[in-house]
């Protein structure tokens, strides 16, 4: 028997499939709308369309008597360099937290579209204070390195296979918004981690 939350997801997907659609008519291309199981994400041009997609998605839980928790949801503004942000981080709008990060399927998506956050908590991060913090790399390499030095190249690779090089498949979501800069950095670290 599969765990409860195994077993549930992929009736959800079907269920939910029927949300995208209300969205596709309600205005919202195909392109601008991401959904797996329940996480959702949708791409709004203006607030007032952000709005109208709030509202949509909480009709839609109310009628399919599924909880929203707005807490776990966030909005985020992603504006052009030198451009100011319309929503102040930490308020909210119609009930939805305004933050600077979300993390979805994975990827911690920020409000420059760049991958460097994502980069960080996989690689590292010095922050403000000069304190260093850990990334998942260094981790599964502090942790696997006794293990490493007396197997072969063949398992090493395989083990990279299976710990590393999917830490870098949520990246592939950012591919058409990153600049040259973020993906020549993502992909030398890629070849470092090997």
């Amino acid at each position: 028997m599969l765990p409860r939350a195994l077993s549930f997801r992929p009736l959800f997907l079907i269920y939910a499939k029927s949300l995208l659609k209300e969205l596709q008519l309600g205005g919202w291309a195909i392109d601008d709308l991401l959904g797996f199981a329940d996480d959702h994400l949708v791409i709004s041009i203006t607030k007032g369309m952000l709005r109208k997609a709030i509202k949509m998605v909480q009709e839609w839980c109310r009628e399919a008597n599924i909880k929203l928790n707005p807490d776990k949801s966030g909005v985020m503004e992603v504006t052009p360099k030198g451009v100011s942000p319309s929503l102040e981080l930490g308020s909210k709008f119609e009930g939805i937290p305004v933050v600077q990060e979300y993390k979805y399927l994975g990827i911690t998506l920020d409000d420059k579209m760049n991958g460097r956050r994502h980069i960080e908590k996989l690689f590292g991060y010095v922050d403000e204070y000069g304190k260093k913090h850990e990334g998942k790399i260094d981790f599964l390499k502090r942790n696997l390195s006794p293990l490493i030095r007396n197997i072969s190249v063949d398992y090493r690779v395989n083990l990279w296979q299976i710990l590393v090089r999917p830490l870098f498949i949520p990246l592939a979501l950012l591919s058409n918004f990153l600049c040259k800069t973020s993906s020549d950095l993502i992909e030398g670290r890629l070849r470092k981690s090997l």
